[in-house]
């Protein structure tokens, strides 16, 4: 049995003259373990479209991947079996591992996420709780700082800020991607064991 975990980035239609973008993203982690099985990112955007499949195999601490960019100029056609770390998680499923952590104010985490046949540490640090206004509805959330390392849909791009549902549920509610001194806002709403991403 797996939990299944997706999103969606899509450019809004005022945008789409400049740069659209159509993203699709997806993990299955196992329901005991909660250590991905499989994830997978299709991109579709005005400059390139990106193909990126990873499956592990926590047995054999392996993880096999497959990546396929077309982009004028930069096309990749990659494929790698490589060894992964205990109680790894993936770029995505590791958003939804975030949400059984304990999460008090002054709290620090750090474990292993995969990217691209490469592992690195995530490092988090929760600031504390504050009400944010996403989709016209005010909400307590709890505000997590991240420093990340995510190529793609979430390119690194300084810290990121995280936050989540104050509640039991603990849903990502949304998050904010710094680039140098300019913030760029997303929006998520959750759905289930879903989270719909669209851009602001």
């Amino acid at each position: 049995m797996a939990y299944n975990y997706y999103a969606r980035f899509k450019s809004r239609d005022a945008y789409r003259y400049f740069y659209w973008l159509d993203d699709y993203l997806e993990s299955f982690v196992d329901k005991e373990t909660f250590l991905p099985i499989k994830y997978s990112l299709i991109q579709r955007e005005k400059k390139q479209n990106v193909d990126d499949l990873q499956l592990f195999d926590t047995k054999k601490l392996q993880n096999y991947t497959w990546y396929k960019r077309v982009k004028e100029g930069s096309n990749r056609d990659e494929k790698k079996t490589v060894y992964i770390p205990y109680y790894l998680q993936d770029s995505f499923s590791a958003l939804q591992f975030v949400r059984g952590l304990p999460l008090k104010k002054g709290d620090l985490y750090e474990f292993p996420v995969a990217t691209r046949a490469n592992s690195w540490i995530l490092k988090l640090e929760v600031l504390g709780e504050e009400t944010i206004n996403v989709m016209d509805k005010d909400i307590k959330a709890i505000r997590i700082k991240a420093e990340t390392h995510f190529p793609g849909v979430l390119q690194k791009s300084g810290d990121i800020i995280f936050w989540y549902s104050a509640d039991e549920m603990r849903k990502l509610l949304k998050f904010q991607a710094t680039k140098g001194s300019r913030w760029i806002p997303r929006h998520t709403e959750a759905m289930k064991d879903a989270v719909i991403v669209t851009g602001k």
